[in-house]
């Protein structure tokens, strides 16, 4: 058992630390009764720590699915967007652009999600079903980003050009996360569908390399194992 003699549990580096080392609770004077025993759940939460280190941010993001009803600041992005244009850019070609998707906008992409679902179906008893599944799913969503890539007609900077986006968008995942700002990276089926390309304002020679939706977790999946680096490692002497 472990005890903390911090105040709040918003800000107490144990409470957030302590998913590192698969401890089952902790004591902290910050709950409902001094000393309380707070179990730590396979829901884990995140709270915003500045002074973590790059290495544990890798090491405890995850990809969250389930998010709080709760709106997430605009400029907050616009910041964090900011700096993850810092990636690595082979002859600077800098390919992308945003678009952020937030408050009542959001029933757009939610109706082109339900056109796209229903057509996918191929049962006509379960369109109406499957579309309204699809609209449900995307509308829960507090925020979403979208990163759209200009396709350059030359294969290899295309190449480079998605290596680089994707730069970026691990970028903003990491600074997000810095932030206690959770998000997924998704990339279904329907982005090349017309209807969420319209919806987005995509234009002809542009990819959405991302559709991320953003916000703050619900719930904090936990890790899955890694391959030891040793299996996956050649050296060449």
């Amino acid at each position: 058992m472990l005890s903390c003699e911090c105040k709040s549990l918003e800000y107490c580096p144990l409470f957030i630390q302590v998913s590192l080392f698969n401890l089952k609770h902790i004591r902290h004077p910050g709950s409902f009764f001094f000393k309380k025993t707070i179990p730590i759940h396979r829901s884990l939460r995140i709270r915003r720590n500045t002074n973590m280190k790059l290495e544990q941010i890798i090491k405890e993001r995850r990809s969250i699915k389930r998010f709080k009803d709760q709106p997430v600041p605009l400029e907050t992005i616009q910041s964090l967007l900011e700096t993850s244009t810092w990636a690595p850019n082979h002859k600077m070609t800098q390919p992308w652009r945003f678009v952020v998707v937030h408050g009542d906008s959001r029933v757009k992409l939610a109706e082109a999600t339900r056109a796209f679902m229903a057509g996918k179906e191929k049962d006509p008893s379960k369109k109406k079903e499957a579309g309204q599944r699809g609209y449900n799913k995307l509308n829960g969503v507090p925020m979403f980003v979208a990163v759209i890539m200009e396709e350059n007609p030359n294969l290899m900077t295309r190449e480079e050009d998605y290596a680089a986006t994707s730069a970026l968008i691990q970028n903003f995942s990491l600074l997000a996360w810095e932030q206690g700002i959770g998000m997924i990276w998704e990339t279904y089926g329907m982005i090349h569908s017309q209807e969420f390309r319209e919806a987005l304002g995509v234009k002809p020679g542009e990819k959405i390399v991302g559709s991320l939706h953003v916000g703050y977790p619900d719930m904090i999946p936990t890790p899955r194992p890694r391959t030891p680096i040793d299996e996956l490692l050649t050296i060449m002497d």
